[in-house]
C-alpha cells in the first residue's frame, strides 16, 4: 500500500504524458540490471503518470553526458553512474544539483538523510544500490582449506592456483594493499603517493604468473566456469546470476569486501528536469529500492528498505550483517582527486 501511495503522491502536479516534449529517457548498465530497473521503476512510474519511458544502456563514463550538455542538446534524463562520475560531473557543472531534502522518508519514517548509508548521497547524485568487490571461487580446485577473503588472491603460497582480476585499478589496488598489511583506514593515504601505488603494484607482481585479467564480471565468471581460473574478484550481482540462474557451483568469500554504491545522476539542462527529479524520488524510495533488490541482488542504499527485501536475497547482499562485518568502504573523494594519476600508473604496469 505504501508503494502505491508513493506513486500517487509523485503524480500530483506533474505534466501529463501527452504534453511532454519527448519520452523520459533512463540510462542503465544493460542486461539484468536494466531489466530490473524497467520492472521496479520504469513501468510503475510510467503507468502512474501516463507517460512513456525509453530505456537506453551505456558502459559508463561522462563523455556522452559532456557532449550533450556542451551542445545544449541533452537527450538523457536519468543515469545510473559510479560515485566518482557523480563527483566529477558535479565539479565540472555537467549535472543537476539534486534537492536532497525532498527525498521521501524511509519506510519506517526515518528521515532520508539518516536512512541512506554514509557516502551514498551527493549533491549531484542519489545512492541507488550497494555493490561490492568480493571473491568467488570454484571449490573443486581446493582440496583442503578454502579462501575466505579477497586478500587470498594475493597469497600464492597458500593458494597456488590461477586467479582472475578485473582490469581496473579501482578496487584492485585497495585489496592489494590490504593483503600487504596496510590498515583499512590507511589504504587511501598510502595510495595518494606514487610510491604507495608502486607498493600495491608490487603485490600484484607476486601473483603475476598466476593471473588472468578480464574486463567485466561476466567474463570473469565465464573463466571460472570454464576452469581457466580457480578464483576471481568481481561484483556480487553477477555471482548471484551464475549461482542461482546458471547453476554454477561457485562459493563466495565475503571477507574484507570493498563496497560502494551506484549513483543516480541527472544531466544538466534536461528539458524534463522536474520529471526526472520525481522519477528519482520514486525509484530511490525504500519501496522502490526494495523492489529492485528483489530482482537484482544489490543491497538498498537505504537501511529501512532491507525489511522489505525477500530474505532469500540476503546471502548475496553486501550489507547483510554476516557479509558486512569486515567490509571496507570505497572512497569516492580519493578516486575523484587522484584517479587519473593512479590509473595511469596502473595501466603502465599492465602494459609492461
Amino acid at each position: 500500500m505504501k508503494y502505491l501511495a508513493v506513486l500517487a503522491s509523485v503524480a500530483i502536479g506533474l505534466t501529463a504524458g501527452s504534453a511532454l516534449a519527448r519520452d523520459l529517457v533512463v540510462v542503465g548498465w544493460g542486461g539484468a540490471h536494466s531489466a530490473a530497473m524497467e520492472k521496479a521503476f520504469n513501468e510503475p512510474f510510467a503507468a502512474a503518470h501516463g507517460i512513456s519511458i525509453k530505456m537506453e544502456n551505456y558502459t559508463g563514463g561522462l563523455a556522452q553526458v559532456m557532449a550533450q550538455v556542451e551542445s545544449n542538446n541533452v537527450l538523457w534524463d536519468v543515469l545510473e553512474a559510479n560515485p566518482p562520475e557523480a563527483a566529477i560531473g558535479c565539479r565540472d557543472d555537467l549535472l543537476e544539483r539534486f534537492p536532497l531534502d525532498t527525498l521521501p522518508p524511509g519506510a519506517d519514517g526515518t528521515p532520508a538523510a539518516e536512512d541512506f548509508y554514509p557516502g551514498t548521497l551527493h549533491e549531484c547524485g542519489v545512492g541507488s544500490a550497494i555493490y561490492s568487490w568480493l571473491l568467488a571461487y570454484d571449490p573443486k580446485h581446493f582440496s583442503g582449506e578454502e579462501p575466505t577473503s579477497v586478500t587470498d588472491l594475493f597469497n600464492p603460497e597458500k593458494f597456488p592456483v590461477r586467479r582472475g582480476f578485473l582490469k581496473a585499478a579501482r578496487g584492485t589496488l585497495e585489496i592489494a594493499l590490504m593483503s600487504d598489511g596496510v590498515a583499512k583506514d590507511q589504504i587511501y593515504e598510502v595510495l595518494k603517493t606514487p610510491e604507495g601505488v608502486e607498493r600495491a603494484l608490487a603485490v600484484l607482481d607476486r601473483v603475476k604468473d598466476l593471473s588472468v585479467w578480464f574486463d567485466t564480471s561476466a567474463q570473469g565468471t565465464q573463466l571460472l566456469a570454464d576452469g581457466e581460473v580457480a578464483m576471481i574478484i568481481g561484483h556480487n550481482g553477477r555471482f548471484h546470476q551464475a549461482i542461482e540462474v546458471e547453476n554454477q557451483p561457485f562459493k563466495l568469500a565475503w571477507g574484507d569486501q570493498l563496497w560502494t554504491t551506484g549513483m543516480v545522476i541527472i544531466p544538466k539542462g534536461t528539458p524534463l528536469r522536474d520529471l526526472a527529479f520525481e522519477y528519482v524520488r520514486f525509484a530511490q524510495s525504500s519501496e522502490g529500492q526494495a523492489a529492485f533488490t528483489n530482482m537484482m541482488p544489490y543491497a538498498p542504499a537505504r537501511r529501512s528498505a532491507m525489511a522489505l527485501v525477500d530474505p532469500k536475497m540476503y546471502p548475496y547482499l553486501s550489507t547483510y550483517e554476516p557479509n558486512f562485518a569486515t567490509a571496507m568502504q570505497h572512497d569516492t573523494d580519493f578516486w575523484t582527486e587522484y584517479g587519473d594519476a593512479v590509473n595511469e600508473q596502473f595501466n603502465n604496469w599492465l602494459a609492461r
